[in-house]
Parts: structure tokens; C-alpha cells; sequence
């Protein structure tokens, strides 16, 4: 990790599933993308929106979606060390 990542890992702390974070990031900011581009709430304007979308830079490297709005890049494997966490 790399930047704010490594701080946003450090300060969450313990029980942080970094890369399912990461993960919705990087879903949060292609919402926000297409809301934007589209410069309406509509629906189906920002689904169409989100299906084109091509070479989005994100933690998880480069996104592009496919026709139904899925993404097209190798699966994302995140190995966890799962430790008792006392209050």
C-alpha cells in the first residue's frame, strides 16, 4: 500500500478489511463519476453512464465496465490475518 492507502489501513486499525474498502472506493467513485458526467440524479442516465465507463484509475488499477456494468479486470484476492480484537 502506497500513499492514503497505507495511512487509511494504519489509522482504521484493527478489523479493517482493507481490500473490501478499497473495493467500495473505488465503487463509491464511479457513482460519483457518472453522477457528475450525466449532471442529473436520472437512473437510467447514470446507469448508461456507468456502463461506459473506460480507463478509471483507482487503488485497484485500471477499471473498465462492461456492457452490464460489471467490471472487467482479474479477481481481487485479499489475504487477512483474523485476530481476536479486545476492547
Amino acid at each position: 500500500m502506497t500513499g492514503n492507502l497505507a495511512a487509511v489501513g494504519e489509522a482504521a486499525g484493527k478489523g479493517l478489511q482493507l481490500g473490501m474498502s478499497i473495493q467500495a472506493d473505488d465503487a463509491y467513485m464511479i457513482m460519483l463519476a457518472a453522477i457528475e458526467g450525466v449532471g442529473s440524479l436520472d437512473r437510467d442516465m447514470i446507469a448508461e453512464k456507468v456502463r461506459k465507463t473506460k480507463n478509471f484509475e483507482r487503488a485497484t488499477g485500471n477499471i473498465i465496465m462492461d456492457q452490464n456494468g460489471n467490471p472487467i479486470k482479474p479477481p481481487q484476492v485479499s489475504l487477512t490475518d483474523f485476530q481476536q480484537i479486545s476492547n
